[in-house]
Parts: structure tokens; C-alpha cells; sequence
């Protein structure tokens, strides 16, 4: 049964980054499905409001859930899913979010061992819907299929552009 919390994330004055403790302590027993994110000031100070919708416990075939809200990872797709980790971390920092914000490390973790090919295939995925293939699928299929590297500028491969109803863009290539 899915259920849903809320969090406020301030930002703590003497590190300038916004207290998760929290909501890290929270994910280390549920599985997030998705997450609903709003920037607000709350007396002059910004601030994260979030809407996490979640389970209480992974269903069969997922990844299990150790201390840290890390799963287990076989060892063929460790390589993958960190890769994948390295590039939600870069990509989180550019855009000034929480990596928690962009996706789940269930969700990576079903990245890695699905190793999907197409942006259908991606949206199949728990907590990968829609507005997440088109903010980030490329560049998840790219690091998925070991064209390019994480966080750097994509081009999609032929083929890559419109799948299951999602219309990805054409990117430019920068010009040297």
C-alpha cells in the first residue's frame, strides 16, 4: 500500500546545507516511490517542502535495503549503478538539488539491473515516470548503454529520439 509523508528541509546557517537527517532516517526502511518538491522562503530562508510517496517494505524482486537506504547490488551491475550513482550526484549538484530529488537509489538500482534501451522501457521502471525520462533519460541510456560519460554533454544515439509516447528533443552538439 502506497502511503505519503511530508518533510520541511531547512537550511542549517552554519553549513549552508539543507538538514536531511531526518529524511534519510526515514528512507532507511521505506522504499520511495516518488517524490513532490517545492523551493519555498520560510522567513527569509529557503527551504524544501516534500511530499514523499513510499511503501513500507520492498516488494519481492527488488533490491534489499541495508543501513544507509543503499541496496544490495550484484556484483555484475555494481559498475552500472555507480556510474549511474556518480552521474545523479554531478547532475543533482549543477541544478542545486538534493540527488534524492532526481532519483531513488531503488530506482538506479532497477536502472542497472534492467539496463533498458529505449525511453519505454525506462518509464517502466518504479518512480521513473514521464517528466523523469524527459529530464533525464538520455542521459541515463547513454550511461546505460556505455556511450558516453556521466554528467558530461549526450548525444542520442539514432533511434533514441520518441519512444512509448515520450518525445525526447534533438539535442545540438555544442559547436567547438
Amino acid at each position: 500500500m502506497l502511503k505519503i509523508k511530508t518533510f520541511v528541509l531547512h537550511v542549517n546557517q552554519a553549513t549552508g546545507q539543507f538538514d536531511e537527517e531526518a529524511l534519510l532516517a526515514f528512507q532507511e526502511e521505506r522504499e520511495i516511490v516518488e517524490v513532490a518538491r517545492e523551493l519555498l522562503l520560510i522567513d527569509g530562508a529557503p527551504a524544501w517542502a516534500l511530499m514523499l510517496t513510499y511503501r513500507e517494505r520492498p516488494r519481492p524482486g527488488q533490491a534489499i535495503l541495508h543501513r544507509g537506504n543503499k541496496p544490495q547490488i550484484p556484483p555484475k551491475d555494481r559498475q552500472l549503478y555507480e556510474a549511474l550513482r556518480a552521474w545523479r550526484a554531478k547532475r543533482a549538484d549543477q541544478i542545486g538539488k538534493p540527488v534524492y530529488a532526481l532519483l531513488t537509489n531503488q530506482s538506479l538500482a532497477a536502472v542497472a539491473a534492467g539496463r533498458p534501451k529505449t525511453f519505454a522501457a525506462l518509464q517502466a521502471i518504479p518512480g521513473i515516470g514521464e517528466a523523469r525520462v524527459k529530464q533525464h533519460g538520455q542521459a541515463l541510456l547513454e550511461i546505460v548503454a556505455g556511450l558516453g560519460q556521466a554528467g558530461g554533454v549526450m548525444v542520442p544515439p539514432a533511434g533514441l529520439g520518441q519512444a512509448g509516447g515520450v518525445m525526447v528533443p534533438p539535442q545540438t552538439p555544442p559547436v567547438p
